[in-house]
């Protein structure tokens, strides 16, 4: 793939549509987020959850490489079926609470647009430096994206829809 994108560009991506996220949040609000019915049985919080365990994901993979260490994924990261590892990830997150997972979902983004930011523009075009091997059909600038504010547009549909159904 030939891509322009620069890492200016990738974070300033990522904080407007972390803004427009956060936006839609405000607007069901906390007393809210632990209703079910959102994404099939999942609540507001469980999405939250949801994203937050895929930008955790990638953010393993920035800090091994900010340490200049080789990225090995764990177990659980390397479940290849979507389902089952949605499964995995929400089973972790079940019990913990509304103000727990908003504190993580916050400090997880943060640390990804820092380490993000901290990364050089061939760190988004040659997957090998983030530690993905030769001959991947992506860039990693596209995992970045697509494990942050890409999977907010997944869910952004399930939200408004739910929202607007709730608010009739």
């Amino acid at each position: 793939m030939d891509t322009t994108i620069s890492v200016r560009q990738l974070v300033d991506d990522m904080k407007r549509e972390r803004e427009r996220w956060e936006a839609l949040l405000a607007r069901i609000g906390t007393d809210r987020m632990e209703e079910s019915g959102v994404d099939g049985g999942w609540s507001v919080k469980d999405v939250i959850a949801h994203v937050t365990a895929y930008e955790r994901r990638i953010l393993k993979r920035l800090h091994a490489h900010a340490r200049g260490e080789h990225y090995t994924p764990a177990s659980y990261d390397q479940i290849e079926d979507i389902d089952a590892r949605n499964a995995y990830y929400h089973a972790q997150d079940e019990g913990r609470s509304l103000d727990d997972i908003l504190a993580d979902h916050h400090e997880t983004f943060n640390e990804l647009l820092r380490l993000t930011s901290d990364l050089d523009d061939i760190d988004l075009r040659d997957p090998t430096r983030l530690g993905w091997p030769a001959g991947v059909d992506f860039e990693p600038w596209e995992s970045i994206s697509g494990n942050s504010y890409g999977h907010y547009e997944e869910h952004i549909p399930n939200l408004e829809a739910w929202l607007a159904s709730h608010n009739a």
